[in-house]
């Protein structure tokens, strides 16, 4: 029979990918402008250049005009805009103004005025000599910065005084002239991506079997035909099981589509109408973004609409592939015989933006350093030296990283207002050993730290095998244990021998080697690269972290954990701040012939700002709202008091029921349950590898409201018990069991009337501990109660 209680938890209907391909929609939010000229229009753009240009500013002409339109955004609260111009005078003594104008609301009006300081050019007269003039805008009439609907900004690039003309570099793919603000913008376009649209070719088979292709392979045989106006694919034979990897053949039969194209910042919503004249599972798989996601779903004889809506950062073309060889489900599977698949009405449609349902957040600026000095400034700095470090008594080289370098304090610098850590190829000794690179590194352990708020760098990064640089942040205190129980965020991280992308990670879950990892990936639109200077930001809220570059969001997370302390542990604690160059490790590997020395990191400014009138637990400090019962019990029978017998998911109990992977897969987890005493007993036989391997459950109708799981437990062997309301979106709940008899809670948050199912998972999460076989747990005293906070 269908099992709606496991497909609530085993069909994702939100996938969020974390990491694709170039970014160029036009409603990728940016925070920087480019002067671009083309066929003698002028405009600000969004994005760089493909070939460098030079465009005159005459002498004797009114100045050079660049205009964006159909703006909008929201001030971000980190200052000023700042002006980065290339210019290369043809003649001596030539003075340049520039002036930034903004219209907020798009009235025609310009609502604020901005100009730089005079920019003198060195009169160095060869053709392309350009001079970089970077230069914060002052405010010089009319409003403080606000909010854009629909505006308009406009850069003019004048000449004061001078006899000669003067080039300024547009165009450019790198160190090109731009425009730095302080927002978070978007630009409205036609070319936007529309809502409903169905991005499937021939999705309802009217053009016979045109844009659909097959593939048969591992001893699968199918033959696919236009019937009636659906697609069939009839399957003749499947695959069995692989022989290296002991895991079923799902892609030996498979229909597809390539080549659809998906813009980024946008929500999704997959469609098919599916039947067989076999009841089977099948599985969808969505190519081409992040991790191949895959879809499983059951099949009946009767014709049935499956829908998958999922999140898209970045542009992707997507390869939409139906799985219809050997797919289980569960303990649903396929049977090795003649059958036919039925699919028809296939549609992929924009159905919303990732942005749309945002909060606008204001941002106070509450820590920064812009190097503006000749030295680093040790009140806020700590300069790292050294191969390694030291952690309890014990000494781990290569920073337990496998990394190459020797940090060194002369390769920490202030230049021309920046930061600058430098990798060289050098031999240096120490007492742990000799060394052939030296770089630096800083970070403001004991000096700043912060849990919450927007944390972001302006920086460039070098370019060659070998060099890792990234921007990065650690506990504090390491209040839940050592690497990685208190957690790790990256900013930024980056292959130095990849210019093309960076990436962002948390990590979290047990003590190395039991820790996890999740993460996502930014790759740059054409004519950008990590050697030009760009911001990286992650924006951390108690449950979220939002990774951004140059103000476009591309990585989301609010799933973790850590075994030492209740979610949203470990990132409910100050972190410090990160910046380093290695060289070598495991993330880009070593150094060769190619890498060019030195490599240097330029950091712009360190920024960290809190979110205005943001409400937040204090850091480091558990939940401690009181709640105060206002319901009956939703659980039946929750002292096992009146369940004679354990309903199974093929004949359901209305009170509990059990599941055991291992009865349909001989390698995964395995439990006895029996009711004793008015107390349920497990008697752990096989672990598995994930936690629902082994289930106790409920299905239970819940209103809408917030709810108190409680109940008493222990172990024979203490460990950690997930539990779920499966399809409350509540997300799963970690506990510690000890061995003596202890009532633990949850708070759950129900959106919506409707039907659910409280899980107990007592299988075993890859990275936790393997524990010897058998041991009992018992459980009594389940109740799921309304409750309402006590103010």
């Amino acid at each position: 029979m269908k099992r709606k209680w496991f497909l609530f938890f085993m069909v994702a209907l939100l996938f969020i990918p974390t990491t694709t391909s170039s970014n160029t929609e036009a409603s990728t939010l940016f925070n920087t402008l480019y002067l671009v000229e083309q066929d003698g229009e002028r405009s600000l753009s969004s994005v760089q250049g493909t070939g460098l240009k030079a465009d005159t500013i005459r002498a004797s002409g009114e100045g050079n005009v660049y205009l964006i339109e159909q703006i909008s955004g929201s001030y971000d609260g980190s200052g000023t805009a700042v002006a980065d111009l290339f210019l290369n005078g043809t003649a001596v003594g030539i003075g340049i103004d520039a002036r930034v104008s903004y219209d907020f609301d798009g009235d025609g009006q310009w609502d604020r005025v901005e100009e730089t300081d005079l920019i003198a050019t060195d009169g160095v007269l060869e053709e392309g000599s350009y001079e970089q003039f970077t230069r914060e805008l002052v405010h010089v009439e009319g409003d403080a910065y606000k909010a854009f609907e629909n505006g308009k900004i406009q850069v003019e690039v004048s000449m004061r005084f001078g006899n000669g003309d003067v080039e300024i570099k547009v165009n450019a793919p790198e160190l090109a002239s731009n425009l730095q603000l302080p927002y978070t913008l978007e630009q409205k376009s036609d070319e936007s991506p529309s809502t409903g649209e169905n991005l499937v070719r021939n999705g309802d088979f009217s053009e016979g079997t045109a844009h659909w292709d097959t593939w048969d392979g591992e001893g699968g045989q199918s033959t696919f035909s236009v019937e009636n106006g659906a697609g069939n694919m009839h399957i003749h034979q499947i695959a069995g099981m692989h022989p290296d990897w002991n895991i079923p053949i799902s892609w030996s039969n498979q229909l597809f589509q390539e080549g659809i194209s998906l813009a980024g910042g946008s929500v999704y919503e997959l469609r098919f109408d599916v039947s067989s004249t076999m009841e089977r599972p099948i599985e969808i798989e969505l190519n081409g973004l992040s991790n191949n996601p895959k879809h499983a779903f059951d099949v009946t004889t009767d014709t049935d609409t499956k829908r998958i809506e999922f999140s898209l950062f970045q542009q992707s073309d997507l390869q939409l592939m139906f799985l219809l060889g050997n797919v289980r489900n569960g303990e649903n599977h396929t049977e090795n015989r003649p059958h036919t698949i039925t699919i028809d009405n296939v549609s992929i449609n924009r159905i919303g933006g990732i942005g749309d349902n945002e909060p606008d957040r204001e941002w106070e600026l509450v820590w920064n350093d812009e190097f503006e000095g000749t030295e680093l400034d040790r009140s806020k700095w700590n300069i790292d030296t050294g191969n390694g470090f030291y952690s309890g008594g014990e000494y781990f080289p290569g920073w337990g990283n496998n990394e190459s370098q020797s940090y060194q304090e002369e390769n920490v610098e202030i230049r021309d207002g920046h930061l600058v850590l430098r990798a060289e190829e050098e031999t240096v000794t120490d007492e742990h050993g000799t060394y052939d690179f030296t770089s630096g590194k800083v970070q403001t352990n004991g000096l700043f730290s912060q849990a919450y708020g927007k944390f972001e760098a302006r920086m460039k990064l070098p370019e060659g095998q070998g060099y890792w640089p990234a921007f990065w942040m650690m506990p504090e205190k390491d209040i839940y244990g050592g690497w990685a129980l208190s957690g790790e965020i990256d900013i930024m991280e980056n292959r130095g021998s990849e210019t093309d992308e960076v990436g962002a990670a948390i990590h979290y879950g047990g003590q190395w080697p039991n820790n996890q990892y999740s993460g996502g990936a930014y790759r740059f639109p054409e004519g950008q690269s990590t050697t030009d200077f760009n911001v990286y930001s992650v924006e951390w809220e108690p449950g979220e972290l939002r990774w951004y570059v140059n103000g476009n969001l591309y990585t989301r997370l609010t799933e973790w954990h850590s075994d030492n302390g209740e979610y949203p542990a470990p990132f409910n604690q100050e972190f410090f701040l990160i910046l380093n160059l290695a060289v070598g490790g495991w993330y880009g590997g070593e150094p060769d012939a190619t890498t060019e020395f030195p490599g240097e990191v330029v950091v712009d400014y360190v920024r960290v700002y809190e979110e205005v009138g943001a409400n937040y637990p204090q850091p480091g400090e558990p939940d401690d709202r009181e709640w105060v019962e206002i319901g009956e019990n939703l659980v039946r029978d929750g002292a096992f008091t009146e369940t004679t017998e354990l309903g199974t998911p093929d004949q359901l109990s209305d009170t509990w029921n059990i599941h055991n992977q291992g009865w349909y897969e001989g390698w995964a987890g395995l439990a006895d349950f029996a009711i004793e005493q008015e107390t349920l007993r497990t008697t752990v036989q096989q672990v598995g590898w994930e936690w629902w391997h082994i289930q106790l459950f409920q299905n239970l109708e819940v209103p809408e409201g917030v709810y108190k799981l409680a109940f008493d437990m222990r172990s024979d062997t203490p460990r950690f018990l997930n539990t779920e309301l499966v399809g409350s979106q509540s997300g799963i709940k970690r506990h510690s069991i000890g061995t003596e008899m202890e009532t633990h809670e949850a708070i759950i948050e129900v959106d919506e009337n409707g039907d659910y199912s409280l899980m107990f998972g007592f299988g075993r999460r890859a990275g936790d501990a393997q524990l010897a076989v058998p041991y009992g747990m018992e459980l009594d005293n389940v109740r799921l109660v309304e409750v309402e906070e006590v103010k």
